[in-house]
């Protein structure tokens, strides 16, 4: 895909976690691992054309353009509990990104995985 400004990146590669935790991030993020993160639209296109001509099928894409930096609203942390976006490492440009994907996610121990899980009678 030679032909962008930029290269395209798949999300997978966009983060690192440590070994403890990188198995439960992939896990939440598997279905957003093998889209493609481009900075515009234009590049997005370029790459559409490109897969069509080369007949490599469907693709996913998040656009830096898209991803706002929104002053999300602050969940309250339970006790127990990580943010998610607290145990990645990603370059700043691909922050927004991640921010999106991992808004609201806890990574939690099973005493505040009880306490957060309705009791089933």
């Amino acid at each position: 895909m030679g032909k962008f400004g930029s290269t395209p990146s798949v999300v997978a590669d966009l983060m690192q976690a440590d070994p403890e935790w990188k198995p439960v991030l992939e896990a939440f993020l598997e279905p957003y691992l093998n889209h493609y993160w481009v900075h515009s639209f234009e590049e997005a296109q370029q790459a559409v054309l490109l897969l069509s001509e080369s007949s490599k099928g469907r693709v996913g894409f998040f656009i830096q353009e898209t991803l706002i930096q929104s002053a999300s609203k602050e969940l309250e942390l339970p006790k127990g509990c990580l943010d998610a976006l607290s145990l990645i490492r990603c370059r700043e440009e691909h922050m927004a990104l991640f921010r999106h994907l991992l808004h609201g996610v806890w990574v939690c121990d099973e005493e505040a995985l009880s306490l957060l899980t309705p009791a089933v009678s």
